[in-house]
């Protein structure tokens, strides 16, 4: 359920049928009535990182992600950023994992996926930095994607 939701949102987002300030606003109500705690909401989490998924900018000519005038990398992480701007460290960190898996499960070549994995080391970097445990996450949802699609 969680990716055919994600589908279908990322659909109405391309289609400019819902604007991205709606579903963040829909999101950050949900998440505001949890206490910004979505520990125990695995399928919203799972929801927003193959949102995130979705509408990453179109790599190359594959038939996948949201190809619009103006719309890269630096749009695509103001997105994530208002969408798990108010969730804890850890689940947000999850969904960016998350999404980074099922990216490369699809084949989005590394060098596409840098920024990104910088702002995760990074933050991992200075989790552990802080004496916080750094997040384990199951790399296997990148192998699902295939049954997913």
């Amino acid at each position: 359920a969680p990716a055919q939701a994600a589908a279908a949102i990322a659909v109405l987002l391309r289609a400019l049928v819902l604007a991205p300030r709606a579903v963040e606003d829909a999101v950050d109500a949900f998440v505001f009535d949890r206490g910004s705690v979505l520990d125990d909401c695995p399928q919203l989490r799972e929801m927003l990182s193959r949102l995130l998924v979705e509408v990453f900018p179109r790599p190359g000519a594959c038939g996948w992600g949201w190809s619009r005038a103006g719309w890269s990398w630096q749009e695509w992480w103001v997105l994530a950023e208002r969408l798990l701007g108010n969730v804890d460290h850890e689940s947000a960190m999850l969904v960016l994992r998350q999404a980074l898996a099922v990216l490369k499960g699809r084949g989005v070549d590394s060098e596409t996926l840098r920024p990104l994995q910088e702002v995760l080391d990074s933050c991992e970097w200075a989790q552990g930095a802080s004496g916080l445990s750094a997040i384990d996450v199951d790399g296997d949802d990148a192998e699902g994607e295939a049954a997913d699609a």
